[in-house]
Formats: structure tokens, C-alpha cells, sequence
């Protein structure tokens, strides 16, 4: 038996009504950890529609997951921030300012040498979108109850002209989500030393039971210890991760994850990873 025309476009209608509804601003946040593979990206939405995306990821497979989770005719990102210039957390974003209209850019405030970070620099004069460098102390308030504030880098070591000498890693632009009761804390590819400096400078930031952290360096064992997580005290840590040939997730950082009963999400395993509140 054929299905009548009317039918399917009936069932067509309605797929895409839903659809509209479930990426249409609703009131609540959305976390979204993309499935990138072996690379950082995260999607934020805020209950007043304002969207944001932290890192990009090494390919344009965060362009899938802004796909899934934005409305089709929503071209517009309102704030994209670059923890630092690294292929695996950079090279998406150059898509997604090719594709997307940007609104404004908070950049790591390390600069780079390389051919990816030089081109990065390069599309965002093409298209003229203005690089706003990141520091501590920065705090952008988004809605009602909803702030980022920015705890990394310093600026001294941002003004050492030693920098270029400095592992790019460790000026990673560190990020708090503060949002009512819920936070989330991006720390980009930062390791213990600098996460306890981090900790030193916003320990009353930073005194509250921590909604989401998620884990430095794709779950290197250099990132975390247990005191870092005794302060933290997260709910759950994502481990953003893809298949790779460093043993991320190390073995170590998992193990002491487990051991103080934190919930352990990853995207090579999870998928995308959401939350919402």
C-alpha cells in the first residue's frame, strides 16, 4: 500500500515542529560537550537564547553539533571563546567563523607562531570580528543569574617576554559558569601546578560544590589530584576525548576520579554529553 502524499508531509511537519521546539530558547541552560573526537568543544545556551561556544575542536565536526543543537535558521553565535591556540581546540572555529555570525570573540590572550593560530588570526581580520584578549578577573554577565568569569591566565605571565617559552598549555584561558546553583568549570589544557595557582587566586569563587568540571588535557594524568577535586568537589567530570595515541584518559586520572565517587562522563564513550538546568 503507498503512503498517501499528505501523509508524509503531514509526518514531515511534525517532525520538524518538534524539532523547532526543542532548539528554540526555553527558559533553561544547555551544556553541551560535542563529540569531537580527540579536541575540546562545548555549546552553551543560555535561558535568554544567548549561545555560546568554548574551543572548536581539531576538525569542523563541531559544525554537526551545532547543527543538532541550534535551530536551522539560527546563523548566530553570540560569544566564541578560545582557550588556547592549539590545533585540537582550534581548528573548528575557523569554520565556525566562516559559517556562523559571530558576534564577539574572547581570545586566549597567548599568542602563537603556528600556521593554524596564524590563520586563526588572519580569518578574524578578514572578517572583521574583533579578538578580545582573556584574563583573570573578567567577568561577562549573559542573563539574570548567568555570568562567565574568566580565572586564567595572569597577566604577568601573559606580559613575560618569556612567553613563547612558556607551554601554551598552561595559559590555557580557564572559565567558571555560574548560572543560579549550577557551574561548570572549562579548564582547557591547564595541569595541577597551574590549576592550584588557579585555586589559590578564586578559592572564594571556587568554595561551592562544583556542578561540572571538566578535566584538563583530555584526562592527562598531569591535570588533576586529589586535592584539587577535595576543594572542587564536583558532581561529575567529562573527559572530552577521542581516539588518540597519548593514553588519554591516563589510567591514573580515571582511578582517583572513581575512587572519590565523582561521576565520569566522556564524549569517546558518551557522545555528546549534555546538561541542562
Amino acid at each position: 500500500m503507498k503512503t498517501k502524499p499528505y501523509l508524509l508531509f503531514f509526518c514531515s511537519l511534525l517532525i520538524l515542529s518538534l524539532w523547532l521546539i526543542m532548539t528554540m530558547p526555553d527558559g533553561r541552560m544547555h551544556l553541551v560537550f560535542c563529540n569531537v573526537g580527540q579536541g575540546d568543544a562545548a555549546y552553551i545556551r543560555a535561558p535568554n537564547g544567548v549561545e555560546i561556544l568554548i574551543d572548536g575542536g581539531p576538525d569542523v565536526r563541531v559544525l554537526d553539533c551545532l547543527q543538532k543543537n541550534m535551530a536551522f535558521y539560527d546563523r548566530t553565535i553570540d560569544l566564541l571563546i578560545l582557550s588556547h591556540p592549539q590545533s585540537d581546540h582550534l581548528t573548528g572555529l575557523i569554520e565556525v567563523v566562516k559559517r556562523y555570525n559571530v558576534k564577539q570573540v574572547l581570545d586566549t590572550s597567548a599568542e602563537s607562531d603556528t600556521g593554524i593560530a596564524k590563520l586563526w588570526r588572519k580569518t578574524l581580520v578578514d572578517r572583521k570580528i574583533k579578538r578580545l584578549g582573556a584574563e583573570i578577573g573578567q567577568r561577562i554577565i549573559i542573563a539574570q543569574n548567568f555570568y562567565l568569569d574568566i580565572l586564567w591566565p595572569e597577566r604577568t605571565l601573559l606580559d613575560s617576554k618569556s612567553q613563547f617559552d612558556v607551554d601554551v598549555n598552561l595559559l590555557s584561558t580557564v572559565v567558571l559558569l555560574k548560572y543560579r546553583d549550577f557551574s561548570a568549570l572549562f579548564t582547557g589544557d591547564i595541569d595541577r601546578e597551574i590549576f592550584k595557582q588557579l585555586l589559590t587566586a578564586n578559592r572564594q569563587k571556587l568554595t561551592a560544590t562544583l556542578s561540572v568540571l571538566k578535566v584538563p588535557h583530555h584526562g592527562s594524568k598531569d591535570g588533576l589530584d586529589a586535592e584539587i577535586l577535595n576543594i572542587l568537589k564536583p558532581k561529575t567530570a567529562v573527559i572530552s576525548v577521542g581516539k588518540n595515541s597519548y593514553g588519554h584518559p591516563n589510567k591514573t586520572t580515571l582511578n582517583l576520579l572513581e575512587n572519590l565517587h565523582i561521576n565520569i562522563r566522556r564524549t569517546d564513550i558518551n557522545e555528546s554529553v549534555n546538561f541542562i538546568d
